[in-house]
């Protein structure tokens, strides 16, 4: 009987007849199991064979990347093949706030801009699209810290984060970006050691809100700016020396954690905050730490970036 219904091979190697014929006289029936052995070996390999041959045919989607990272409006321009493009865009992080050197307490951290992530189909009569990339909130001196710009790609928006209070206000953390209909992620709260900023939250699948700033201290450290939807922890709060408390940590962006806040302290230059490092796009800047002998400055929050990957035909 033929395995798995293979017809047998008309005669064997003759090295390895010969040896089956001597075999087959000493126990019978071995010569056409052994027929039936070679020929399902011969039946695999071919088998093998076309499937190697049809994994080599598979073609891969090639693709074509675009990145934009200066600031404000730019038009893309679709690859001629192109029928459509996953497009990642971050907003802006807001600046940390910078309290009144007679105020009491650290300004709050700034809040990071929301992430958003979509495949943008493409019709063949669009040449181009129209994006822009947000600008990071810029630092500010007794003052409240300035919000993170959004940032677009035709109809998709990502918004930037608020920055946190300063000058004579509370010191609270600035709020992180969200859409219209999302809550917000709140500011730490100001207090004698600040508390943390809220953390990202998830929008649908691939979309999330920017974490909050840290509070800032009122005689301790600041508070922790919150933790992004990637998972990066957001800046630590500035430290206080028991009177003199420290800014509110940025909040975190998906590319990066936020700034530092400054120390608090009595000497002049002491309680700058910090910005976030460079490519941290998004991420909010550090609140200023509280100084009795002259107007600290914060750190500024870090612009926004948008990635166009084409999908090439």
């Amino acid at each position: 009987m033929a395995l798995r219904g293979i017809p047998r091979l008309a005669s064997l190697p003759t090295a390895i007849g010969n040896w089956a014929e001597q075999l087959d006289k000493a126990a019978p029936g071995v010569l056409p199991w052994l027929q039936d052995f070679f020929a399902s070996v011969f039946r695999e390999f071919k088998d093998l064979r076309s499937r190697v041959g049809a994994l080599e045919s598979v073609s891969v989607a090639t693709t074509n990347t675009t990145t934009y990272t200066s600031t404000g409006a730019f038009t893309h321009t679709w690859s001629a093949n192109a029928v459509g493009a996953y497009v990642r865009i971050q907003a802006a992080g807001g600046s940390g706030g910078a309290r009144s050197s007679g105020a009491t307490g650290g300004g709050g951290g700034g809040g990071a801009g929301s992430y958003a992530e979509a495949y943008v189909y493409r019709s063949p009569s669009t040449t181009t699209t129209s994006g822009s990339v947000g600008t990071g909130g810029t630092a500010a001196t007794n003052a409240n810290g300035n919000a993170g710009g959004n940032s677009t790609f035709g109809n998709l928006t990502a918004y930037g984060g608020a920055g946190g209070l300063g000058g004579f206000g509370s010191g609270t953390g600035g709020v992180g970006g969200a859409p219209t209909g999302f809550t917000a992620p709140t500011g730490g709260a100001s207090g004698a050691t600040g508390s943390a900023g809220g953390n990202s939250t998830v929008i649908g699948v691939f979309s999330s809100t920017g974490a909050a700033g840290g509070g800032g201290g009122t005689a301790n450290a600041g508070g922790t700016g919150g933790i992004s939807s990637s998972g990066v922890i957001g800046g630590t709060g500035g430290t206080g020396d028991g009177t003199q408390g420290g800014g509110g940590g940025g909040g975190a962006s998906y590319f990066g954690t936020g700034g530092v806040g400054g120390n608090g302290s009595t000497t002049s230059g002491q309680s700058t905050g910090n910005a976030p490092a460079a490519g941290n796009y998004g991420a909010g800047g550090g609140g200023a730490g509280e100084n009795s002998a002259a107007n600290p400055t914060s750190g500024a929050g870090v612009d926004g970036i948008v990635i166009v990957v084409e999908v090439l035909a």
